[in-house]
C-alpha cells in the first residue's frame, strides 16, 4: 500500500469512544446545571417587576435565578433600587401645566404598551369608525386625482384617539391576581411534583429538595417590602390628570383622571431614584443573604450524582414560565391602578382631535399640543380656533389640587 493511503487510513476517526462520551452527557447532563442557572437573570428581573405586590408574588424558580440573585445585590447598593427601569419608552404630560417628560415608571409603560388589550370597546368601535372615515377620504381624494381608487388599501391609523379614564379608589395598589399569577402557582407545583419522582421510586431526595429551595428562595426575594415602595413610589388621592402617550406620531393618547381617587402619576413616572426612598438596611442585608443562598444552591444543584434531567425540565418549566409572564399583556388592575371608562375622542386629523378634546375638558387639548406639534406651526384657522377656547377656558373656575401620602 502506498505510503500516503497507509497514512490516511490509519488517521481513520474512531467515532466509538466519543460518542459514549456523548452518550453518557446527555444521559445524565449534570455538569451543565451550574452553567444553567446563570443564565437569563434579566428575565427573573422583569418577571419580579410583572408579578410583585401581592402578598405571595408567584414567580416560579427558573434558570438565571442565581444571575439575578447577584445582580441584585449590585441594584440594592450601588442603584438603591430593585425594580427596572420601564421597558416601554414614552411621555407623560400633566394636563393642568402641560408639562412633560419622559417616563421610567415600569408600571405606566406596560399599561401603555398593553393599551391595545385592555382598552375600552367604545375605544375600539370609535377607533374603526376614525379609520374607516379616513379611507373614505383617501378614496375620494384618489378618485378626485386618479378617477380611480382600487389602489387604496385601508390604513392601519388615523389621527390620534384619546382615551379618558378615571381612577378608582378600589384596588389601588393592591394588584388584582389574572392568569399570569395562577400560571406560576401551577407552575411551582408542576415542578415540584416532577422532582418528587426519583424520590418515589429510588429515594433520592437531591432533585427535589434543590427544587423547594429554588421555589421557597423565589418567593422570598418577591416577599420584600422594598417591591411595593419603588411599584409606587407616590401619593395617593391625587386629583392631577396626566396623559400617556408615545408622542408626535403615535395613535394613542391615555388620559387618567386623578379625581381624588388614583395615585399621582407624575410623581410616579419621575422614578423611584428621583425620591429620597432609598433602599433600607433591611433590604440590602435581605438580597445579600438571598444572593448567598443562591450561589449555595447552585453548589448543591451540581453536587447531583444523578438524576439532573429532572432539575433541567423544572428549571426550563419555570424559564418558560416567566417568558410567559414578561411578554403577557395585562390590564390596570393587575398592575394595582384600577382604571374606570369615562370618554374617548378620535378625529381624522391630529389637530381636530385636540380641538375636541379641548372643547369638552378645558386645557386638556392645548397641553397636548406641544407634545404632538413640538414646532408649534399652527394655521390661521387654527389659531383662530384655540383662542376662542383659550377665553372659553379662563372664564371658568379651576379647582384646587390635593394629595395624599399613602
Amino acid at each position: 500500500m502506498p505510503p500516503v493511503v497507509d497514512e490516511l487510513v490509519r488517521r481513520v476517526p474512531d467515532f466509538g469512544e466519543p460518542s459514549m462520551g456523548i452518550s453518557i452527557h446527555w444521559a445524565d447532563p449534570k455538569d451543565i446545571l451550574s452553567v444553567l442557572f446563570i443564565l437569563g437573570g434579566d428575565l427573573v428581573e422583569h418577571a419580579f417587576a410583572q408579578l410583585v405586590g401581592t402578598a405571595v408574588p408567584p414567580v416560579a424558580f427558573s434558570f438565571g435565578c442565581v444571575s439575578y440573585g447577584l445582580s441584585a445585590v449590585v441594584s440594592a447598593i450601588g442603584k438603591n433600587r430593585l425594580m427596572p427601569n420601564t421597558d416601554h419608552p414614552c411621555k407623560i404630560i400633566n394636563g393642568e401645566t402641560g408639562i412633560s417628560f419622559d417616563n421610567t415608571s415600569w408600571v405606566l409603560g406596560r399599561i401603555l404598551r398593553d393599551h391595545d388589550y385592555w382598552k375600552h370597546d367604545d375605544v375600539r368601535n370609535h377607533l374603526e369608525g376614525t379609520i374607516t372615515k379616513k379611507w373614505d377620504q383617501m378614496k375620494l381624494e384618489s378618485i378626485t386625482t386618479h378617477g380611480t381608487c382600487t389602489k387604496i388599501r385601508q390604513p392601519r391609523k388615523a389621527g390620534l384617539c384619546v382615551s379618558i379614564y378615571k381612577a378608582k379608589e378600589i384596588g389601588l395598589g393592591c394588584p388584582k391576581r389574572d392568569k399570569f399569577d395562577y400560571s406560576g402557582l401551577l407552575t411551582t407545583v408542576g415542578q415540584l411534583v416532577l422532582a418528587a419522582i426519583p424520590l418515589i421510586r429510588e429515594g433520592d431526595w437531591s432533585p427535589f429538595l434543590t427544587t423547594l429551595a429554588g421555589a421557597i428562595l423565589s418567593v422570598l426575594s418577591g416577599c420584600l417590602r422594598q417591591w411595593r415602595r419603588e411599584k409606587w413610589p407616590c401619593c395617593a388621592k391625587s386629583e392631577k390628570t396626566v396623559i400617556l402617550t408615545k408622542g408626535a406620531g403615535c395613535q394613542h393618547a391615555i388620559v387618567i383622571i386623578g379625581d381624588g381617587c388614583g395615585f399621582d402619576l407624575e410623581e410616579m413616572a419621575v422614578g423611584f431614584e428621583e425620591r429620597d426612598l432609598p433602599c433600607d438596611i433591611f433590604t440590602r442585608i435581605a438580597v445579600l443573604i438571598l444572593a448567598v443562598l443562591w450561589v449555595l444552591l447552585t453548589i448543591l444543584a451540581a453536587g447531583l450524582k444523578k438524576n439532573a434531567w429532572y432539575i433541567i425540565t423544572a428549571g426550563g418549566m419555570g424559564t418558560i414560565q416567566n417568558a410567559y409572564v414578561v411578554g403577557g399583556k395585562r390590564t390596570p388592575d393587575s398592575f394595582g391602578l384600577p382604571l374606570e371608562f369615562h370618554d374617548v375622542i378620535g378625529e381624522v386629523g391630529v389637530m381636530d382631535t385636540l380641538l375636541a378634546v379641548e372643547e369638552k375638558y378645558p386645557n386638556l387639548g392645548r397641553n397636548m399640543v406641544p407634545t404632538f406639534f413640538p414646532d408649534g406651526q399652527l394655521t390661521e384657522e387654527q389659531r383662530q380656533k384655540w383662542d376662542a377656547l383659550k377665553a372659553k377656558a379662563a372664564s371658568q373656575p379651576t379647582k384646587p389640587q390635593r394629595s395624599h401620602t399613602i
